[in-house]
């Protein structure tokens, strides 16, 4: 059985990742020298011959080991929101002698998906430094997704009691049976029960029961649910669903019953039957609301005002509402190419360009100004991936990324520079034949003139 704990981190980050990474805690030669009986150890030893003494049962979700701290910094300054709560620090313990710590470990894996995987940046460890082996989890408060905090309240706490026990029964564990907690009116042994009676967990079970029977084979079943609005995931080889109008993901399975698995599903495909309707997304419970025809409020009018309208829409003098006439195409490709000339002659005029000769000098100097905010750009990359190696301070880790980003900005400007340039010049000989086209017109329109007016 495990029990689970979350707090709030609200002053530095850096501190509670140190200490969930802390090497003494997590280490092999810690856990045995804690181990009560031999046979425990044995048994240990027997299971993983080829550990070392400082095997490290260390894992990250959603970012990397070694630079969480940095990926966690970069999402709270994306989204600026450095202030107020930092992480939340949460913790699952179990029974003494119940799991061996790579069992620990994957259960705290399998819980840390399961609850934060979508969303946010997450530390795993498992610490083998008391009788009772535990996992430790820093999550990011600021979601890398959407920027949106973690809420920390009694109904998403009996979320994660309930998301652990089911994983640990998985994995064969006991669960702890307690009653309901004083301090909140949900009662944790009932927690899944109670979502169980829930519309979103009804109505999905009734949509699943829908795609199957309509489904002529899995992959079908699949489009069936996407097409009524459903995201799929799946997660340790089991179906997971999320209404797009939803944050909370349903396990199926879990939620449901054995006949929700996967390969009880395929079974059923085959079985249940029911006659096709087609537009699948009419089915979808994500509120669309329709358009309507707006119509516009009549203001009180007095009864000579109410006359004065009757009789001109009668002799047809009442102004009329403009008709909208829709452009046709062919005079929309016309107003993109005028669009597109605009551009250019507004693109030779601020540069100061008369020539052909001036235009082709400007593309060669903006040659060589890429070339060298390339070089410099490869500079600044071979700084990041020297940090990689060492630890820098965060400002001039923050100043790396900030020139990276300035860096391609410029080149990106300057490439689209010469890309107008490239055009300019392949259309200057179309431009040329055509004057000549109109000026050959002009001058046989003149000599029709001139005979025309001679007779």
């Amino acid at each position: 059985m495990a029990i689970t704990k979350i707090w709030k981190v609200s002053n530095r980050l850096d501190h509670v990742i140190n200490y969930a990474n802390d090497e003494e805690k997590i280490s092999l030669s810690t856990y045995e020298s804690k181990a009560k009986s031999d046979l425990e150890s044995s048994i240990y030893y027997a299971i993983n011959p080829k550990k070392t003494e400082k095997q490290l049962y260390v894992s990250s979700l959603n970012c990397l080991v070694d630079t969480a701290l940095e990926e966690m910094n970069i999402t709270k300054k994306q989204f600026n929101k450095r202030d107020g709560i930092i992480a939340f620090h949460g913790c699952q313990s179990f029974a003494e002698n119940e799991v061996t710590p790579e069992i620990a470990h994957e259960i705290g894996k399998r819980l840390s998906e399961e609850m934060w995987g979508d969303r946010f940046e997450v530390i795993i460890s498992t610490h083998l430094n008391t009788k009772h082996i535990h996992n430790h989890f820093v999550i990011n408060s600021v979601s890398f997704k959407d920027g949106k905090k973690y809420y920390d309240n009694h109904e998403n706490y009996a979320l994660l009691r309930a998301t652990s026990d089911a994983v640990c029964e998985e994995y064969g564990l006991n669960i702890i049976k307690e009653k309901q907690c004083k301090r909140s009116k949900i009662n944790y042994e009932n927690f899944m029960k109670k979502y169980q009676k829930s519309p979103y967990y009804i109505t999905t079970q009734e949509d699943i029961d829908r795609a199957i029977r309509q489904a002529y084979s899995y992959k079908d079943f699949e489009n069936i649910l996407k097409a009524m609005d459903y995201d799929i995931r799946y997660r340790a080889g089991r179906l997971s669903v999320c209404r797009k109008d939803k944050k909370r993901n349903i396990r199926i399975e879990r939620a449901f019953g054995k006949r929700y698995s996967i390969e009880a599903i395929k079974e059923r495909i085959l079985v249940e039957k029911e006659i096709r309707v087609p537009f699948q997304e009419e089915y979808s419970r994500v509120y669309k609301p329709k358009r309507k025809r707006i119509y516009k409020k009549l203001q009180s009018k007095s009864g000579i005002q109410k006359l004065y309208l009757y009789y001109g829409y009668k002799l047809k003098i009442a102004k009329k509402k403009s008709t909208y006439k829709p452009m046709s195409q062919e005079q929309k490709n016309e107003i993109q190419k005028m669009d597109k000339l605009s551009e250019k002659a507004k693109f030779l005029h601020s540069r100061n360009i008369n020539t052909v000769q001036e235009l082709s000098l400007y593309k060669e100097a903006l040659k060589s100004e890429l070339e060298m905010l390339q070089l410099e750009k490869k500079k600044v990359l071979n700084e990041l991936e020297k940090t990689k190696e060492r630890r820098i301070p965060e400002e001039q880790f923050y100043k790396l990324i900030e020139d990276r980003k300035e860096f391609l900005q410029k080149i990106k400007a300057v490439r689209l520079e010469v890309r107008r340039c490239n055009e300019i010049l392949d259309e200057l000989p179309k431009i040329k034949e055509k004057l000549e086209d109109d000026e050959n017109r002009k001058e046989l329109e003149r000599n029709e003139h001139i005979r025309s007016s001679s007779r």
